[in-house]
């Protein structure tokens, strides 16, 4: 028996209690976001409950840059050792990066409809966002099944997915990406 085998279980085991915590946190300790205009009225610019997704949405959104970013500096690392221990990383790290991508893109979308009354509209953080995930999910298409040589297409595919992250991360900040279908939020 391996020496770090202990550890395994004990990782699953805290990551279950910090769920279980984050879940009690988000939806019994967080207050529900209410806005108001300027005569005390409720203003249709309030997401009640739906405010609630977003502390999900963003903290997955942190968890998929890292993991990306893992599995692109290990796809490096593969492409210039070619030991085989940079690429089973770098795979692992491809596999929790398109769970988390997914979760990103339904909170993201959940969010959407409840802010601004639109599922989704083609901008360029959006659209960036859905390649970065598609392209993660041709990594892993093609290290499971592409057959013998797949790890350097599949590290090449990792390296032009880790070339999106500052991209995405610094269009957060960038221009008009909260679309105004709904009610405006400086309604109140």
């Amino acid at each position: 028996m391996k020496r770090s085998s202990w550890l395994v279980p004990i990782l699953a085991l805290l990551g279950a209690i910090g769920f279980a915590g984050t879940v009690w946190g988000v939806f019994v300790e967080t207050p529900v976001q209410v806005s108001t205009n300027a005569q005390g009225d409720i203003s249709p610019a309030s997401l009640f409950f739906n405010q609630k997704i977003f502390y999900y949405h963003v903290a997955n959104a942190f968890m998929l840059f890292t993991a990306v970013a893992t599995c692109g500096v290990c796809s490096i690392g593969y492409l210039k050792t070619r030991k085989m221990r940079w690429d089973d990383v770098a795979l692992a790290s491809a596999e929790v990066a398109v769970m988390f991508g997914a979760v990103v893109l339904v909170t993201g979308s959940i969010w959407a409809k409840a802010a601004w009354d639109v599922w989704w509209v083609w901008e360029k953080r959006l659209t960036m966002s859905l390649l970065l995930w598609l392209t993660l999910v041709g990594y892993v298409l093609v290290r499971r099944f592409a057959g013998a040589g797949s790890e350097r297409l599949a590290a090449g595919l990792a390296v032009f997915g880790t070339v999106a992250l500052p991209f995405i991360y610094i269009m957060v900040d960038k221009g008009d990406h909260h679309p105004m279908a709904g009610p405006s939020v400086n309604d109140g």
